[in-house]
């Protein structure tokens, strides 16, 4: 991130990444940071990240530049943010009903979406077993995120609503038959 600290842009995390050291090294470079947590962080306050919420319920604290919330939805969604000051928002939910929730959780949603989207899918279809060494997941991982990229990019390109279980059995079998014709031509 060496070229874009200290330019105004915003970083967002997932919880691995995400905490509140990291978010006060981030506004220091003057980027802003926006991520979900893990309860057990060090450096979380307690009195927040522990707290428990009714569906709805949201506590939060400032803590300098940032924000830190927990909000319970379905289940507890605990937030960093150097970017957002707390304020609610009303968004419609899928049955036309209405629901407050954090600004800094609907932001989150919005740029996140397609990075929680492909570890979602890749998690469905993951290529390593348990078994097999670290190296060779990281490769096998690499090979399911071009798989998911190519499939995000043939749906765009073809407006084909394919399944990526359909779309991995079509790319195994092309390069399979590649293969094939291939060493039969020698």
């Amino acid at each position: 991130m060496l070229h874009y600290l200290g330019k105004g842009h915003t970083v967002y995390l997932d919880n691995f990444y995400a905490s509140v050291p990291l978010a006060e090294a981030l506004f220091k470079e003057k980027t802003g940071c926006v991520g979900t947590l893990r309860e057990n962080r060090r450096g979380n306050p307690k009195e927040v990240v522990k707290k428990k919420l009714k569906k709805g319920e949201v506590v939060w604290m400032k803590i300098g530049p940032m924000l830190v919330t927990n909000w319970r939805d379905k289940c507890n969604v605990r937030m960093i943010s150097t970017k957002h000051k707390h304020k609610m928002i009303e968004i419609q939910v899928k049955r036309g009903s209405k629901k407050n929730k954090p600004a800094c959780v609907d932001d989150y949603n919005k740029n996140m979406f397609g990075i929680d989207r492909s570890d979602q899918m890749l998690a469905y279809y993951s290529t390593p077993r348990k078994t097999v060494h670290w190296y060779r997941k990281i490769f096998f991982y690499l090979i399911d995120l071009c798989i998911w990229n190519a499939y995000c990019i043939y749906k765009k390109e073809n407006g084909q609503n394919t399944r990526l279980l359909h779309f991995r059995e079509k790319v195994i079998m092309s390069l399979w038959r590649t293969e094939y014709t291939e060493c039969r031509s020698i």
